[in-house]
């Protein structure tokens, strides 16, 4: 079963994110430091709201921290979004700026399924289930990552973080894989449950 639908944050940035590029490659001017390392430093330094893994789908987030090398998007919320077309994963953005994104999942009693987590060369993830690591960055790769996880009966909340430092843009995904009679008995959801 492909989850389909997200809500996604993004982009991030701030003091700094204005010094890179949407594709990275090459030697930082005046110094021996390539920018993909620069970018991935900067990335993983970064603090930003989201991060406590809580989806506030009311949020708007403003000033420095959702500025960078883009063009300024005013403010930065939680919104929609869909997989790309012929392919399981869903768009984020350019190298060089931290996303975000949400789903959820129904199941009816406690139920232990084999998540496929997917991304793309150049793409640094981290995935929580329930606020409980799964995946730390540099798990996933260009195949995707297969944990198994123990969804809890009732809503469970799937997050990630993450960005790309090459090969924009930077796209991830997830599949839920397991007999049929687990993989047909979730309902997904991509705004938060009541």
């Amino acid at each position: 079963m492909v989850v389909r639908n997200w809500l996604i944050c993004g982009p991030f940035g701030g003091p700094g994110a204005e010094k890179f590029t949407g594709d990275l490659g090459g030697l930082m001017p005046g110094t021996k430091k390539d920018y993909k390392q620069a970018g991935r430093e900067f990335c993983e330094a970064a603090a930003y709201p989201p991060d406590d893994g809580v989806v506030d789908a009311k949020a708007a987030y403003t000033g420095e921290m959702i500025l960078g090398y883009w063009n300024n998007p005013g403010q930065v919320r939680w919104r929609p979004a869909k997989i790309a077309d012929l392919d399981t994963r869903v768009m984020l953005g350019p190298s060089a700026q931290v996303w975000y994104g949400a789903t959820w999942i129904r199941v009816p009693a406690e139920t232990e399924v084999e998540f496929q987590l997917q991304d793309h060369p150049q793409t640094y993830l981290r995935w929580l289930l329930n606020g409980e690591k799964i995946a730390a960055e540099g798990e996933v790769s260009r195949e995707p990552a297969r944990k198994t996880v123990t969804l809890r009966a009732g809503w469970n909340q799937v997050w990630f973080r993450g960005y790309g430092v090459g090969y924009p843009p930077c796209r991830t995904g997830l599949v839920i894989a397991g007999p049929a009679e687990k993989r047909w008995t979730p309902r997904l959801s991509a705004v938060p449950p009541l």
